[in-house]
């Protein structure tokens, strides 16, 4: 079975590149890295929609009864379905449990059919986690001089891509905190409550892995402020990680790590005010203008008040800190009535941590 579209295995790559169970040769690392540059690149932006032109072309070059059960599964996943057979190919090639030539038993059965549809969906978000675990490796060691990979993953992430590798992390974010969920109606009648609660789930793990590795951007590479008013607002489109459009799916069980994106969007946030007050970009009037229409936006929630202390500060550092003092003492009062440094408190004492 050959691969149609252009997706890498991304297990196998985590494990190359992160060192687990393996000491590969830095020759296999760069072979393995340049396979996956794009899919590295562009994240989970890389998994297209669906679209008529593709399937048509692969109606054409596949039998009946593969076309048929390949639909669904694209349907299932919500992919396009060249690169919904390329999961395909990768779960039977490395996942599957039985030979080739059982497949066609499979798919001849309803019930078999329906276990091999189940499993590769799983396959599939596993495989997206795996893909933001990969890129959580490259941000944390590209400038680890004692790490033995860290130039190659430097040529990834060398200063002319940076821009495009945040706005494409930013980019990812936002796609997934503005996703709806999946029913029967839209996905196919395997789209039961089960694997509603399973998406829902791997949805808010790669929020997230994704605000992770934008924090581990910001502390390695260089963060535009223009970008940063753009990540701003889709944070707070989702409120911290606590306002989703599949909030009906939520339940108790997911609280922990709503709780956790919360807390990392709100110290992702305070360290790019940090960098960027630090390194002089923040005072470019015309961004300026723009992040601080951001700012205004906040309150008094919990959440709201370690940020407004850190706008105040960062201003009364800034170049024109003592014209502006009187100015900004009203962000200090806003973070002490929303009881700023208890919050502070509650995240470092977070088992997360």
């Amino acid at each position: 079975m050959k691969l149609k579209g252009d997706i890498i295995y991304n297990k196998a790559l985590w494990v190359i590149i992160s060192g687990t169970n393996t000491n590969a040769s830095a020759d296999v690392v760069s072979h393995e890295l340049k396979r996956a540059q794009n899919q590295l690149q562009n994240g989970l932006n890389h998994f297209k929609d669906p679209s008529k032109e593709s399937e048509a072309e692969f109606k054409s070059q596949v039998s009946d009864s593969v076309f048929k059960f390949t639909m669904r599964l694209k349907r299932f996943l919500g992919l396009d379905i060249n690169q919904a057979w390329d999961f395909m190919c990768n779960y039977l090639l490395y996942e599957f449990r039985g030979a080739e030539e059982g497949l066609q038993e499979f798919i001849g059965s309803e019930t078999r059919t329906t276990v091999l549809l189940s499993d590769i969906w799983l396959f599939y978000w596993s495989e997206r986690l795996f893909l933001l675990k990969c890129i959580n490796v490259l941000l944390t060691f590209h400038s680890d001089k004692g790490h033995p990979y860290q130039n190659l993953f430097a040529s990834i992430l060398c200063p002319e891509e940076q821009p495009l590798f945040c706005d494409s992390l930013i980019s990812q974010l936002g796609k997934l905190v503005s996703l709806d969920y999946p029913t029967p109606e839209s996905h196919g009648t395997l789209m039961s409550d089960q694997f509603q609660n399973l998406w829902v789930m791997a949805v808010l793990r790669e929020e997230l892995e994704l605000v992770q590795n934008l924090l581990l951007y910001v502390d390695s590479c260089e963060l535009q402020l223009e970008s940063f008013v753009k990540l701003f607002k889709i944070i707070l489109q989702h409120n911290f990680g606590q306002d989703h459009l599949f909030g009906v799916l939520l339940n108790d069980s997911h609280a922990d790590i709503i709780k956790k994106i919360r807390n990392m969007e709100v110290l992702l946030v305070l360290r790019a005010l940090a960098v960027l007050g630090t390194s002089g970009k923040m005072w470019d009037e015309s961004q300026y203008v723009k992040l601080e229409e951001v700012i205004l936006l906040l309150g008094a929630q919990p959440e709201h008040g370690p940020i407004n202390m850190a706008w105040m500060l960062v201003n009364f550092s800034g170049p024109n800190g003592e014209e502006v003092f009187d100015n900004f003492r009203r962000f200090g009062e806003l973070a002490l009535k929303a009881e700023c440094f208890v919050f502070l408190e509650q995240i470092l004492r977070h088992k997360m941590f």
